[in-house]
């Protein structure tokens, strides 16, 4: 009878710590789709502003003048390089299969995003200062061009402005949903 109780108990740890386990991945499989849903919705909001930039500000261009053209210019020039990062992201949040990630892995790529926010948001406050800077020396008379100048500081400062609120929007969006990782600790 003392054996049966053993087997008994044995059989309902083991069952309980299955389905634990279970839980445990399915939970981690929720969250990396999460994860990579997430990734999805915010490389094709950056896809969609560099192509409405890119082709918007580059069709403007053409028909513009002075410190409007500059303008324009750098904000469609500015937008090849959002694609360039964008693109290739949103490609690899439609091949990314959450299944093949474990707590390691899924930890990792949290920190790698995090960190990679973080120091875009660093950059981007250089942007913005880079613009002003620009607009400050386009004040100076022994320019040539001081529109020139002007315009590229204005597209420096727009394009940084957007990217700021966009790479601090999704580091709060990231650190929130770390917070499903963190229960599976």
């Amino acid at each position: 009878m003392k054996r049966i109780r053993l087997f008994f108990l044995a059989g309902i740890l083991l069952l309980t710590a299955s389905v634990w386990l279970q839980a445990q991945n399915n939970s981690l499989l929720e969250y990396n789709t999460e994860l990579n849903q997430i990734n999805r919705v915010s490389m094709s909001v950056l896809s969609g502003w560099a192509v409405l930039n890119f082709i918007g500000f580059g069709t403007a261009s053409f028909f513009t003048r002075g410190q409007l053209q500059s303008f324009c210019q750098m904000n469609a020039l500015w937008n090849v390089v959002n694609m360039a990062i964008a693109f290739p992201a949103l490609y690899q949040s439609l091949v990314f299969d959450p299944a093949n990630y474990d707590l390691s892995q899924s930890i990792t790529a949290h920190f790698n995003l995090e960190k990679a926010f973080l120091l875009n948001t660093g950059l981007d406050v250089a942007y913005i200062v880079t613009g002003f800077l620009l607009m400050e020396i386009s004040n100076r008379s022994s320019l040539s061009n001081p529109g020139q100048l002007k315009g590229f500081g204005q597209g420096l400062i727009l394009q940084g402005g957007f990217l700021i609120v966009f790479d601090l929007v999704m580091y709060f969006i990231h650190a929130n949903h770390f917070n499903q990782l963190k229960a599976l600790l």
